[in-house]
C-alpha cells in the first residue's frame, strides 16, 4: 500500500506557526513549526526567563505536580548558581538536553541525581574545551 505524505504550514491568530503531516486517507498530525521561533542564544536575559516562564507553564498545565516540582527544582538550581555566568553556555545546553529528552519521554527530573550531575558536568567540559581549543578569533 502506498502512503502518500504532505505538508502544510497553518498560522494562528498569534503568528504561531504549525506544520501538518498528512498522510493516507486524510488523518495526520499536526506539530508546532520550529522555524517559526528565534534560536535560544538570541534571546536576552529578560527573553530567556520569559520564555523559561512559559516552559514552566506548559509543564505545569500537561503533566503531574511532582514533574513540575522538579522542573522548577532545576530551575531554582540553575539561577541561583552562583557560577551561572561564567558556566551560562553549560546550564543551557544541559537546559536544552533536559527539554529534548522530557519532550521524547516525559520523566521526574531530579536535581539531585547523579545522572543529572553528570550530564552537566559533561557540558560544563564541552564548554572549557571550546574555550581553550576555539576557533583564532575567539
Amino acid at each position: 500500500m502506498l502512503m502518500t505524505v504532505t505538508l502544510n504550514n497553518i498560522e494562528t491568530n498569534q503568528g504561531v506557526k504549525y506544520k501538518h503531516i498528512t498522510y493516507g486517507a486524510g488523518a495526520g498530525k499536526t506539530f508546532l513549526d520550529e522555524t517559526a521561533f528565534v534560536a535560544e542564544d538570541t534571546l536576552s536575559d529578560f527573553e530567556f526567563g520569559q520564555a523559561y516562564t512559559n516552559w514552566l507553564t506548559l509543564i505545569k498545565s500537561v503533566s503531574d505536580p511532582v514533574i513540575e516540582q522538579g522542573w522548577h527544582a532545576h530551575h531554582r538550581r540553575m539561577v541561583s548558581e552562583r557560577g551561572f555566568q561564567d558556566w551560562e553556555q553549560a546550564w543551557c545546553a544541559h537546559d536544552q538536553l533536559l527539554h529534548s529528552q522530557f519532550m521524547l519521554k516525559p520523566c521526574f527530573l531530579d536535581p539531585s541525581s547523579t545522572t543529572y550531575e553528570k550530564q552537566f558536568h559533561c557540558c560544563k567540559m564541552d564548554q572549557a574545551l571550546i574555550g581553550v581549543h576555539g576557533s583564532p578569533h575567539d
